[in-house]
């Protein structure tokens, strides 16, 4: 491992050993909260350490940087101050030979409809001219207003979906590709449902869990609160009630040839359905009087999962490290700080790695509709764009996906942002 410098460790790095307790948690995580903020403040304190700077002139620079109270300030120090006597055993520990991380498929249509936009440069027929009726009619019985084709999640959606994949990967065979169950889920026999229009079906994965399972893979961790349940179960909700018009192509070989199937529907993500057994008769009485605890011990959650989960997932798919949820918290700064802009520039990055291309250009008038900054741009918040699109990156880079950003000028004139990516992203 090449040589760090005393404060040179990454957030996730740090993260670790805080995990491990190789740095105090009461150190740790006020040190954590204070490299979130800004890794610039990082920096900046380096260079004033180096300098000899006094307490005094210590204290003064998280005045003025992080604004802190003087507990804070002296939390702080004391982060630092552990960081510096410890350097060499944690440098020690960073540097041991890491094991390859576990990590799960997320279906390459799936991504591919998480990252469609729309680009006003391109003249084409609205999603509503080439709609079989079938899908037409669907929508109309629906009485929801699509506005666009795909998927459009939130932050604490898209963090639900990649623990249900990470759940799917943990409780299928993932090892045979070729194995009709690959991917499957856990429950036997998975269901062919109605799939695609004109009277097509397919196979839908189906996983059976405990709620304790999903609260831990949505939290990348084992412990959760009451007020942590509420809000997983009120995501959870929330996408089951989401449909989403879907539409793409499927490539194939048939008789030698390729061929391609046109899948289009009007559906949710998920279906739920909550499973209890083996009540007894004072059970059952707490149940219906509303006792949650109850649901909570005995129940199971069900989840028929769209077919596009595991379409084609043995041949197209992007992988992701398990902790992906934990990681991006981290780079973004904290869970408050995640946008939409973050998790589209990361996931078009990693199925540009995945498809093998690791310098990506973007045209700078592009970007801003590829990171879902529509509104912003229908009211002119140009600073507020480029603050978006900043903030994405810097979350990216935090991640090790990214590892160099440009703007230059291209052939025609315009201006556009090179991406050099990581090859050896794990």
């Amino acid at each position: 491992m090449s040589e760090k410098n005393e404060l040179d460790w990454s957030p996730t790095e740090l993260m670790e050993l805080i995990s491990q307790g190789k740095i105090p948690k009461d150190i740790g995580e006020f040190g954590m909260k204070e490299l979130q903020k800004s890794m610039k403040n990082i920096v900046a304190f380096q260079k004033l350490s180096a300098k000899g700077a006094s307490q005094g002139e210590l204290s003064s620079f998280f005045s003025e940087k992080a604004k802190s109270s003087k507990d804070e300030i002296e939390k702080g120090l004391a982060f630092y101050k552990f960081i510096l006597e410890n350097k060499e055993i944690l440098k020690k520990i960073i540097g041991e030979e890491k094991k390859r991380p576990i990590k799960f498929r997320q279906s390459g249509h799936l991504i591919d409809q998480t990252l469609k936009y729309s680009d006003p440069k391109k003249q084409q027929l609205t999603f509503f001219d080439i709609l079989h009726d079938e899908t037409r009619l669907k929508i109309e019985q629906s009485k929801l207003e699509v506005r666009a084709e795909g998927i459009r999640l939130t932050p604490p959606e898209d963090k639900m979906l990649k623990a249900i994949n990470k759940l799917l990967h943990e409780k299928s065979e993932n090892k045979n590709e070729d194995a009709d169950e690959f991917y499957g889920g856990n429950l036997a026999g998975s269901q062919l449902i109605p799939y695609g229009g004109k009277g097509q079906s397919a196979k839908a994965a189906i996983l059976r869990i405990i709620p304790a399972e999903l609260y831990k893979a949505y939290l990348d961790r084992d412990d959760y609160s009451g007020d942590d349940i509420k809000f997983i179960k009120k995501v959870l909700q929330e996408l089951a009630n989401k449909k989403f018009l879907i539409m793409y192509d499927r490539k194939r070989k048939e008789n030698g040839k390729t061929v391609t199937d046109r899948i289009e529907d009007f559906q949710p993500l998920i279906k739920l359905v909550s499973y209890i057994e083996g009540l007894t008769d004072s059970e059952l009485k707490k149940l219906n009087s509303g006792d949650s605890e109850i649901r909570e011990k005995k129940g199971e959650l069900v989840m028929a999962l769209n077919p596009i989960f595991i379409d084609q997932i043995n041949t197209k798919y992007i992988e992701y490290p398990s902790d992906i949820n934990k990681r991006t918290t981290i780079a973004a700064g904290g869970h408050f700080y995640i946008s939409e802009s973050m998790i589209v520039l990361r996931d078009y990055m990693l199925r540009e790695i995945s498809a093998k291309r690791f310098e990506v250009e973007i045209n700078e008038d592009r970007l801003p509709y590829v990171l879902r900054l529509d509104n912003y741009i229908k009211s002119h918040r140009k600073k507020l764009i480029a603050e978006r699109i900043s903030s994405a990156i810097d979350c990216v880079k935090n991640l090790g996906i990214i590892l160099e950003v440009d703007k230059v000028i291209g052939a025609e004139g315009q201006m556009k942002y090179i991406f050099k990516l990581n090859k050896n992203f794990e």
